[in-house]
């Protein structure tokens, strides 16, 4: 199970020892702070976070931090309440991977020198997460790198998921047509 960084640092910021391969930061959820608009890209870059914990260790989004865990708070993606944002943050998982992703991450509120924050614990799912792109059937795998989040290619997509999952530790069987034997066909 992943560490969480529930350790407070000297400045009593839970969160000021930085990003990690179980941690990482976003400024906002929707928002881009260079517009002050909606904009997909900033939606796209805390799915596929989400998405990696998933799929990897498990591991914390932190929403209303920037990259050195500054506070900046939640008011700029400007949700009526605490609420609303997270109900968007379920609608938006649920949409693009599925209702077994929600199942595996916890979402909370928390004060950080004096600013809110968004905490989304992330389990290790049972079963494999794919990222469904925006209006399309394109589904894409995603991994925790370090500090950072990696689109997996097919090939290596399939080796991780052997790997990550052990499926390759459950016998596979054909029936032999000639006797009705059951054959094991990965000894």
């Amino acid at each position: 199970e992943p560490s969480y960084q529930n350790e407070q640092a000297d400045d009593g910021n839970t969160w000021a020892k930085g990003e990690s391969s179980e941690v990482e930061f976003k400024s906002t959820l929707r928002v881009s702070l260079h517009s002050g608009k909606p904009d997909d890209r900033v939606e796209l870059a805390c799915l596929k976070t989400i998405a990696a914990f998933l799929n990897t260790h498990g591991g914390s989004l932190v929403v209303g931090l920037d990259d050195e865990a500054n506070p900046v708070g939640l008011e700029h993606d400007k949700f009526d309440s605490e609420d609303k944002m997270s109900l968007h943050l379920v609608s938006l998982v649920n949409a693009r991977m599925g209702p077994l992703a929600m199942t595996c991450t916890d979402i909370r509120f928390e004060d950080c020198e004096g600013k809110r924050i968004m905490v989304v614990k992330c389990l290790k799912a049972s079963k494999p997460i794919f990222y469904k792109e925006k209006g399309s059937e394109t589904e894409a795998f995603y991994v925790r790198t370090g500090p950072s989040t990696t689109q997996l290619s097919a090939s290596q997509t399939q080796e991780y998921i052997t790997q990550a999952w052990s499926w390759n530790f459950f016998p596979m069987y054909q029936i032999n047509t000639d006797n009705n034997e059951l054959i094991e066909i990965n000894p």
